[in-house]
This record gives C-alpha cells, structure tokens and sequence, in this order.
C-alpha cells in the first residue's frame, strides 16, 4: 500500500473502526485527514458534539475513539465515560488544535502520533 507521498506503507487498518469527535467543525477535516494517513484503510466517522458521538456509538461497532479532553465538553461528557468503559476499544486522546493544514503529509509526525494508537491496541489485546 503507497500512501500520498508514494513511500511503500506496509500497515493496513482496514480493520479499525475510528469515531473522531472534533468539536470544531471547520477544524474536522484536517484531523480526519491526519487520522486516515495515519491508519490507511481505517473507517472514520466524524462527529460533532459529545451527544452525537455518543448516538453513534450505540449505532456503530467502534473500536477507536479519538478525541481532544482539552475541549470542556468532552472531557466530562458521558460519552468518555462510556468509551473509556469499553474493554475492547481504544480511546486516544490528541491535541487537535496543534494539527494544521499540511501535517497530513508530515511523516514524523504521523509516526509519532500513530504509536498512541498501536500500542494501545496491544495493551487491549493482552
């Protein structure tokens, strides 16, 4: 699998489920961009407030909740609690605001970030 800068990419998460809860709207996209560079194949479904997110986790089979527990509202909400409760799935935390058009295609950056959520997924599987 080649990713956007056409380096050979030997991981393939077609297997992951991501829920993204980014209260910024306008800031959405560029986060979603950055999660679907790092976990090429991921599904990813983009929601906007603790409320919707929690709708959709009843709705959907989700094995990864991002979010930002900087933002207020979420870090609070039921939503965290209720996904930080899931023995099966894994719940990352990022700061989005330091995300900015261009770190999509930042290799190292994403390699880095990228680690939070191998290693989270092992530690579960133990």
């Amino acid at each position: 699998m080649q990713n956007k800068n056409n380096n050979e990419n030997p991981r393939d998460y077609s297997d992951r489920n991501v829920l993204l809860l980014e209260i910024d709207e306008e800031h959405s996209e560029i986060t979603a961009q950055i999660i679907r560079n790092m976990l090429p194949g991921a599904k990813i479904k983009a929601v906007h407030t603790p409320e919707d997110a929690l709708k959709a986790m009843h709705k959907g089979e989700w094995d990864t909740y991002v979010l930002d527990f900087r933002e207020e509202a979420v870090s609070n909400s039921e939503f965290v609690k209720r996904a930080n409760n899931q023995k099966d799935a894994v719940l990352v935390a990022l700061p989005f605001g330091t995300f900015t058009e261009g770190d999509e295609d930042n290799a190292a950056k994403l390699d880095i970030l990228r680690k939070l959520f191998e290693v989270e997924k092992e530690e579960k599987k133990k």
